[in-house]
């Protein structure tokens, strides 16, 4: 049970990453550096979880099945909730764009 934990930290801390390096992004780069930033943003997550799964199996190597399921599942709510605050940002964008 104790892999919850690594996997609830494992998201807080690539989820702050993220949302970091995106609103660094927002602020320098033009509309369509940051369709190539975003998009290398979920490149880069896919690996890196799929490197998190890996280890996890060749180290502990007891229920994957179940560490999988639940690592997906978050995996699934941080790409929903990473999408609905990118939506945000980017209508906040076209909002700031229009007033100018």
């Amino acid at each position: 049970m104790s892999w919850y934990i690594s996997i609830l930290l494992y998201f807080l801390i690539i989820e702050t990453v993220i949302i970091y390096v995106i609103n660094v992004g927002y602020k320098k780069l033009d509309k369509r550096k940051l369709v190539n930033l975003f998009l290398s943003v979920r490149v880069f997550k896919i690996m890196l979880s799929l490197a998190f799964i890996g280890i996890y199996y060749f180290v502990v190597k007891t229920d994957i099945k179940t560490f999988t399921l639940v690592f997906a599942l978050f995996y699934l709510v941080t790409i929903g909730f990473e999408t609905w605050y990118f939506f945000n940002k980017e209508r906040q964008l076209k909002k700031k764009n229009k007033g100018e």
